[in-house]
């Protein structure tokens, strides 16, 4: 994220019961700025370490300028950054733990001879013959599309969501905009309006 850190993120590892157990992010407002604490589970898969830590960092951001109001981030922004980082990094995002000794350090290199490719392809390839899901239901997704047999359609449909909205002039920049203004506003979609205005006049044109 762009500009200076206000908050902390303490991150707590606890030994896990099973591969259910929930990740928790709670958000706690301080005298001048919010911290937040992040409970995971040890071990846990992959995606959903990283959609923790994702969502844990936009919501850092969004509220560097937020009073007693905390964000809400919109589910399909935390999982479609979720996507473009797992799609772009691979196997790059969770290193195994060391199990070499080398000069008295504990090492585990890692190689990686990949040829990078293009994330929203690969998006494109999650949904298969499936249409992307449309604005409305990856707004407001159902019991069990983001951890069930639906997961898959719902976060590439949010992938290539964001990464369109990446494509557009000053996508990135909007991006930011839309996650300072989050704190000012009870739902999402007016905080998009006022930070992609340029691009998006009603909410109808987004849709579109």
């Amino acid at each position: 994220p762009s500009g200076q850190w206000r908050g902390k993120i303490y991150c707590s590892l606890r030994r896990a019961q099973s591969a259910e157990d929930p990740i928790t992010l709670v958000s706690e407002r301080f005298k001048d700025h919010w911290g937040y604490r992040l409970d995971v589970p040890n071990p846990v898969e992959t995606t959903r370490f990283v959609r923790s830590i994702v969502q844990a960092l936009l919501l850092e951001e969004a509220n560097r300028k937020a009073g007693e109001r905390s964000a809400e981030i919109p589910v399909w922004l935390a999982e479609g950054l979720t996507g473009q980082v797992l799609a772009g990094h691979g196997r790059e995002v969770i290193l195994s733990p060391p199990r070499l000794a080398v000069n008295g350090l504990t090492v585990n290199p890692v190689i990686v001879n990949v040829l990078r490719t293009n994330p929203l392809a690969l998006a494109r390839q999650a949904l298969g013959t499936n249409p992307p899901l449309t604005l409305e239901e990856i707004s407001w997704p159902k019991d069990g599309q983001l951890d069930g047999p639906e997961a898959g359609i719902y976060r590439a449909s949010a992938q290539l969501f964001v990464g369109e909205l990446l494509r557009v002039p000053d996508g990135r920049a909007s991006l930011h905009k839309l996650l300072e203004a989050l704190p000012e506003f009870y739902n999402w979609q007016l905080a998009f309006l006022r930070a992609f205005q340029p691009h998006f006049e009603r909410q109808l044109d987004v849709e579109k």
